[in-house]
């Protein structure tokens, strides 16, 4: 009778692998940003079956013949799996490399993802028999392995789609960012090209724009600016120490640009607009979820469960406050600002102090760090449980909610998404308004101006439609940097009370 063999290839035709591939296609495609589980419950479940494929897959096509060799493809993805995330800087090498050859995704560094690690011992204890068969077991199965490989390297190379960056609207212009490098600015409503600025590198922030000047982060890791009007100049911001390859632009306001910066020490950073000076910095153990949004003289400074407002001339820490998960970001009216965080609870804070006023717990988890939230003064919409909640702030409760995510307010209407459709919905009721299905699947919470709205694909088109009827006007293609006017798509519908 002839020996068993080690053949790594036949483990992933086990049940238990193509299961393990299963769900880690589910929850990376379709859980991640619907709000149907927190987010801190879909990254771990991403990390737990990525690396209970990624070892047998790895062995699979390096052809491993013994249990020694399996567990050094093993020791591998542990070591490339710890590095990018204990290190900002090699997740940010990892993904500018898999974006250059058309792989856009984004991953975050977070040591508790390292708890994750024993998924690779586990997957050696289920699939070890399945590798050792006899030969007679294994001649039918010799190519049919080839199938779930190659599913299985499409799934492990980009296991987290790179979050799509939001189009801005200002002064008139919409300005969207293409994953390959390169800033489109149309006019809102007649969707003219005014200009296409390249740049280096990608951003999974809305582009930063002020007084129809574009900043960026070149390839050198130097401020970069571009003007929109010809001749379209561009030039270095900062003529100094560059900030270096693992930074973004968070935001512009009318005297400073604000800098994440994500390699050690990670730090918040404000450059003086005029010229290029730095004039402050926060440094931050590390930067999770992190957003900045400007009020007046205070830039509010959300990164993961921690909102620090800072003197947005100095720097210094006015207050901070701490959630218990992950917050989105933040939304001032008035002397109020509300925000939410992934746990499922909506805050309202005192600007000047940073007291709570009080928070309320939503129905369901909330979606807080994948869909901003709207407020119009008496009403916050945000993303809850899946869906679009209006919450009433005076009495704190749900007036209304709809299958929906992502919130713009367009006087009387509330526009959301949900998959390939653009929702329309009365703000104070929550009646349909109207329907149109863009024939794409739409991976950013819409955004207005000029009583249009605007939304992106996760690749290269954005769409843009009325908010008073739905109706689609136009939409960029930025692989070929064409404008296309969109036939009206809308579907009127009754009124739903």
């Amino acid at each position: 009778m002839a020996r068993p063999r080690f053949r790594s290839e036949l483990a992933l035709l086990h049940p238990a692998w193509i299961a393990a591939l299963i769900v880690l296609a589910l929850n990376d495609h379709l859980l991640k940003g619907a709000g149907l589980l927190p987010a801190a419950v879909t990254g771990k479940l991403s990390d737990l079956a990525g690396l209970f494929v990624a070892p047998a897959l790895l062995a699979a096509l390096v052809r491993c013949r013994s249990p020694r060799s399996w567990w050094l493809s093993a020791a591998g993805v542990t070591t490339v799996f710890s590095a990018l995330k204990l290190s900002s800087a090699a997740a940010q090498t990892w993904t500018v490399a898999f974006a250059a050859v058309g792989i856009p995704f984004r991953i975050w560094t977070d040591p508790t993802d390292l708890l994750a690690l024993p998924a690779i011992a586990l997957s050696w204890w289920v699939l070890r028999r399945a590798m050792t068969s006899r030969p007679a077991a294994r001649r039918p199965l010799s190519r049919v392995w080839l199938a779930p490989a190659l599913a299985g390297a499409a799934l492990c190379a980009a296991s987290s789609p790179w979050p799509a960056a939001a189009p801005t609207v200002n002064a008139h212009h919409v300005f969207v960012e293409h994953h390959a490098g390169g800033v489109f600015a149309l006019d809102t409503t007649s969707g003219t090209l005014r200009a296409r600025i390249p740049t280096e590198g990608t951003n999974v922030f809305p582009p930063a724009v002020q007084d129809g000047i574009v900043y960026w982060m070149n390839g050198k890791g130097q401020l970069a600016a571009a003007a929109i009007e010809p001749p379209q100049n561009q030039w270095i911001v900062n003529d100094g120490a560059p900030f270096g390859r693992w930074s973004d632009v968070s935001a512009v306001d009318r005297y400073r640009i604000y800098v994440f910066v994500f390699s050690d020490p990670a730090r918040l950073v404000a450059i003086d607009r005029a010229v290029g000076t730095e004039q402050w910095r926060f440094s931050v153990d590390q930067m999770r979820y992190p957003v900045v949004s400007v009020t007046g003289d205070t830039v509010l400074f959300a990164n993961g469960h921690r909102l620090s407002a800072l003197n947005a001339r100095t720097g210094e820490q006015q207050w901070v406050f701490d959630a218990a998960d992950d917050l989105g970001r933040p939304v001032t009216v008035g002397d109020r600002i509300y925000v939410a965080d992934d746990g499922g609870l909506l805050h309202e804070l005192d600007l000047a102090e940073g007291a709570e006023q009080w928070s309320n717990r939503l129905p369901g988890q909330a979606c807080a760090t994948y869909f901003p939230i709207a407020v119009d003064g008496s009403t916050a919409y945000l993303c809850a449980d899946g869906d679009l909640h209006a919450i009433d702030l005076s009495t704190r409760r749900s007036r209304w909610s709809r299958d929906c995510r992502g919130a713009a307010i367009v006087r009387d209407v509330v526009v959301c998404v949900d998959g390939d459709d653009l929702l329309g919905f009365d703000k104070a009721t929550g009646a349909t308004r109207w329907k149109t299905d863009v024939g794409d699947s739409i991976w950013t919470a819409p955004v207005a101006g000029d009583g249009m709205v605007f939304v992106r694909d996760p690749v290269s088109k954005l769409y843009a439609a009325h908010a008073d009827s739905g109706a689609l006007a136009w939409t960029l293609d930025m692989d070929e940097g064409r404008v296309t006017k969109a036939a009206p798509r809308a579907e009127p519908t009754s009124p739903r009370w």
